[in-house]
């Protein structure tokens, strides 16, 4: 039960990203690969990082799990100007790490503009 929380947050994702995920005829294909090249494009991305750490903790007994999304926003606000917001909203579940209730963390939001 003690990984039932995050093994269900990184089910969810998966599901989501997979009714995205279909396969492109081969012009798009091509279009798609320059548009993932150029840092400006006006793609919308969500990149996820999952991280499992064990034995950790005072008395090497505690695990965390880690999983980080930074979703890229690009906005044009101007003929000559783009908006790129880039928020990484980390998720953190810890158990034993140290005395006392498993701890969830779902804070620490940062966002990077760039213009």
């Amino acid at each position: 039960m003690k990984f039932a929380h995050a093994f269900t947050v990184i089910a969810c994702c998966i599901d989501a990203l997979s009714a995205a995920a279909q396969e492109a005829p081969p012009d798009q294909a091509a279009e798609l690969a320059k548009k993932l090249q150029n840092p400006v494009a006006s793609l919308i991305s969500f990149p996820l990082q999952s991280n499992f750490d064990f034995r950790i903790g005072p008395s090497d007994e505690g695990w965390r799990y880690t999983l980080t999304s930074s979703p890229v926003i690009p906005r044009s606000i101007g003929s000559d100007w783009n908006l790129i917001v880039r928020t990484i909203i980390p998720y953190i579940h810890q158990e034993d790490v140290f005395k006392g209730p498993a701890r969830i963390f779902e804070e620490d939001i940062d966002g990077v503009p760039w213009r």
